[in-house]
């Protein structure tokens, strides 16, 4: 008994042992029926026309130098991708809809080279881009975009640089067509060639790579909103007389599912070389943008010249003879001995701006206009500008948010907070006026800079409340459904309610005010000079 288990163990493990062996040969089979049999690898195979030998190594090796050493390389490129899906419902598998995209983008490459420390290529084109949804219900949703770009890598004195621009929406296209021109034809692992050594009627050599992933493209690709997955196949076209690299063609489609759904998507890339010129080029220039948004970028740099809304916000009036100067330049244009120093901070990804326009009179700030600019589409739009004075200060907020806080007195401080819409307006937000003691309103002066309809309450409150002496107090204005609400907040821990109901005013918390008045978080962005 002991003598058959010990030859079914040993059956067993033999079995095993030739399965996988079967399996390991069968993952080779290509490479050791190759090494066994000296079959050329398929890029090497020998080929005869019209007299000469043909392979895919060397069209892509009599290719090479042309391309890479070119003075100027000028490549006609275009790719598309759609997608369509079915939305089903979790709860219930009923199709609630149908949905499809599709974008298309035309653009060129061109690449100039001095030599290899001291070379250039630039991707620029249009991206149109659309979105449909209908459901079940029979409500559609159509949308569509244009975007325009330029991106900008290479080499001047071997140091790297690039560079992006555009126009629309932010896009990555940063394609190094050159690396799909000249493959590296030692990464082919996994990927199915295709060569007859043939002319098609066209007169074309033709060469087809097909895999479920292309990764000796992988490196052109990077940073782009295409990746070598997304294709699975790629044809070479070359001219059979003159071997001439003409045209490359990238394709692929895969399927798959969301929510339950089922979706498809396709995509396609063709490259069609246009240019190749061979001398001198002057120059490598890569240029150097303020900002990557090109409507943004001509403003500052005043390639666009801006002609700002004549409305103007005083925040906090004054009456002074500062004030009155300023105006008078803004809706005038009065020099008067005047020098301007002009700023800038830009917000909201590159959405939008902020421009400073501080003024001087033989030496003394008069003050600033602070002049918003919003981006639509390649149109940059203002509606109204706002005043400051020279003792007041402007922050601004990543989101577009603007601050003026401004000393009311000794003891009060002011702040107001402006959003800006998409058409380039400001509006007020909030304002919060500092007391630094709630007994410092049994000041008469002091009392009277609040609102006349709070007054009494206030005079009470300094007067009665037993924490007037210790307590700070903020009083809020918040614009909420085109109403203007006052609450007040002190810095205490007491009832709120009860001290609402004695002297007649809202007291709120401060999170609920800072609750009330936040519209997600936002940093604070500095001004930059514009000046040389």
């Amino acid at each position: 008994m002991d003598r058959n288990k010990n030859t079914k163990k040993k059956l067993m493990v033999r079995g095993i042992l030739l399965l996988a062996f079967i399996a390991v040969l069968g993952f080779n089979y290509d490479r050791i029926y190759r090494s066994i049999f000296n079959i050329m690898n398929p890029i090497d195979a020998i080929y005869e026309y019209d007299g000469q030998h043909v392979s895919i190594r060397g069209l892509f090796e009599a290719n090479y130098e042309e391309i890479h050493y070119a003075s100027h390389l000028g490549v006609s490129c275009s790719s598309g991708s759609s997608s369509s899906q079915t939305r089903v419902s979790e709860s219930t598998g009923i199709n609630m809809g149908n949905g499809s995209s599709s974008s298309s983008n035309e653009f060129q490459y061109d690449r100039y080279y001095v030599d290899d420390n001291n070379y250039m290529w630039v991707v620029s084109g249009k991206i149109n881009s659309t979105d449909s949804y209908s459901s079940i219900l029979g409500d559609t949703t159509d949308k569509s975009s244009t975007s325009e770009y330029k991106y900008y890598k290479g080499m001047e004195a071997g140091v790297e640089k690039t560079a992006y621009e555009y126009i629309g929406s932010k896009t990555r296209t940063c394609l190094d067509v050159e690396k799909i021109l000249l493959p590296d034809l030692s990464e082919m692992s996994d990927v199915n060639v295709f060569f007859d050594g043939k002319p098609d009627e066209e007169g074309h050599f033709v060469i087809t790579f097909k895999g479920k992933k292309l990764s000796f493209l992988e490196e052109a690709f990077k940073g782009g909103s295409f990746t070598s997955d997304s294709f699975t196949e790629i044809k070479y076209i070359f001219d059979a007389e003159s071997r001439k690299l003409l045209a490359v063609k990238l394709s692929g489609e895969r399927d798959y599912a969301i929510n339950n759904g089922t979706g498809h998507m396709s995509r396609s890339m063709s490259l069609m070389v246009t240019k190749l010129t061979y001398g001198d080029v002057d120059n490598i220039d890569i240029p150097e943008f303020l900002c990557e948004n090109s409507t943004i970028n001509d403003v500052l740099t005043e390639k666009t010249i801006i002609e700002p809304s004549p409305m103007l916000t005083i925040v906090y009036e004054s009456g002074s003879e500062k004030e009155s100067a300023v105006n008078s330049i803004w809706h005038e244009g009065l020099s008067d001995m005047t020098e301007v120093k002009k700023s800038y901070a830009i917000f909201d990804k590159d959405e939008g701006l902020f421009l400073r326009y501080t003024y001087y009179r033989e030496g003394e700030e008069l003050g600033s206009i602070i002049v918003p600019l919003v981006v639509s589409g390649n149109r940059i739009i203002n509606s109204n500008n706002l005043y400051v004075s020279p003792d007041d200060m402007v922050t601004i907020g990543s989101h577009g948010s603007v601050w003026v806080t401004h000393d009311i007195s000794s003891t009060i401080t002011g702040q107001t907070c402006y959003k800006i819409d998409k058409e380039g307006k400001l509006s007020f937000n909030y304002s919060v006026t500092k007391e630094a003691k709630v007994s410092n309103l049994l000041d008469e002066e002091e009392l009277s800079l609040y609102s006349e309809d709070d007054i009494e309450a206030l005079k009470r409150l300094a007067t009665d409340y037993e924490q007037a002496k210790f307590a700070s107090m903020d009083r809020y204005e918040i614009l909420k459904n085109d109403a203007l609400n006052v609450y007040y907040v002190l810095d205490v821990n007491d009832d709120l309610d009860k001290l609402t109901n004695e002297y007649g005013v809202s007291f709120i918390s401060q999170k609920k005010a800072d609750k009330m008045i936040s519209t997600g978080y936002e940093g604070i962005i500095e001004w930059q000079s514009m000046e040389d």
